[in-house]
């Protein structure tokens, strides 16, 4: 995936930026800081490819809408309200390129799966642990056997590291409801696993 680009900084600068809370990183693009994207992207890229690559199937796929969602950030950045949450915003402008890209190639979806992917879960689940890319293809293709609903709600928790109330905020649910559908989509996830006899992999 391509760069965004930086100026020229020194170590202090760089390190100070680092510190900088994503509102008050958008604060400064909204203010004409432009090159401040620099850090959002790299703060997000992998979150945000992981993200489409489990929706959409497909490596290309998703370098490609990761892209789209930066170009949208930089057309609309001065739809981000100060006192929100810029994760929150993010996704939903993933999820609005998302569903923008399904209406347009419905017809074309790829099967393609990738290997490599780095996915971290703070709860033991079927996401955690993987350690060889073999464990990887499987879950990968495991997670695609999932309605589009439960592989969405699933990896904004799991991959977007976004909480259950923010995640029904943005799909305009209550929180319960939210925690069920993960709960239900992993129960469902490791049922897959079993079927396909490679549970013990995670195990």
């Amino acid at each position: 995936m391509p760069e965004y680009p930086y100026r020229r900084q020194n170590k202090l600068e760089i390190r100070s930026r680092k510190l900088m809370t994503d509102e008050h990183l958008m604060q400064s693009i909204q203010n004409g800081e432009v090159n401040e994207l620099g850090q959002i992207y790299e703060r997000y890229k992998k979150p945000l490819f992981a993200f489409f690559l489990h929706l959409h199937g497909s490596a290309f796929v998703a370098e490609d809408l990761v892209q789209n969602v930066f170009e949208r950030i930089l057309k609309y950045k001065q739809q981000f309200k100060g006192d929100g949450n810029l994760r929150s915003w993010i996704f939903q402008i993933a999820r609005n390129v998302s569903s923008d890209f399904f209406r347009r190639e419905k017809r074309y979806r790829s099967d393609e799966v990738i290997t490599g992917m780095n996915l971290v879960s703070q709860q033991p689940n079927p996401l955690e642990g993987l350690e060889f890319d073999d464990k990887k293809n499987h879950l990968h293709q495991a997670i695609a056997q999932l309605a589009e609903d439960k592989r969405e709600v699933l990896m904004l928790v799991k991959i977007g590291e976004m909480k259950y109330r923010e995640v029904a905020t943005l799909l305009n649910e209550n929180e319960s409801t939210i925690k069920v559908k993960v709960f239900r989509a992993i129960k469902e996830l490791r049922e897959i696993l079993v079927r396909q006899n490679i549970m013990s992999l995670y195990e």
